[in-house]
């Protein structure tokens, strides 16, 4: 069981603990923002509350919940266009190159 009293440190430890991901001071405002849902979802008042029941069963599927929430599954991969783009033409030149190698 981890052992914090602050709700924010409570889940950043959970989500750190359950798959590694660190979550960033400068991030905190985020934790709020993608567990609102479930908050409501579970009629939990506020954070504590949450962290309160997670904090007695992290093995739960409402930690599980929690975690998934959390997981930032953004990418820079499809925003970096330069990057693709090198990335495709590479892939492409390559096909081509090993097309014409067969002829």
């Amino acid at each position: 069981m981890l052992a914090c009293n602050n709700p924010n440190s409570l889940l950043i430890a959970m989500l750190q603990e359950k798959t590694g991901q660190v979550f960033s001071s400068n991030r905190y405002w985020r934790i709020d923002m993608v567990l609102k849902p479930i908050l409501k979802k579970h009629n939990f008042a506020d954070l504590a509350a949450l962290a309160m029941r997670l904090k007695s069963d992290l093995g739960s599927s409402l930690a599980q919940e929690c975690v998934e929430a959390m997981i930032n599954n953004e990418t820079c991969f499809f925003r970096d266009q330069a990057c693709f783009t090198n990335w495709t033409a590479f892939g492409c030149c390559k096909r081509k190159a090993r097309s014409e190698q067969n002829h």
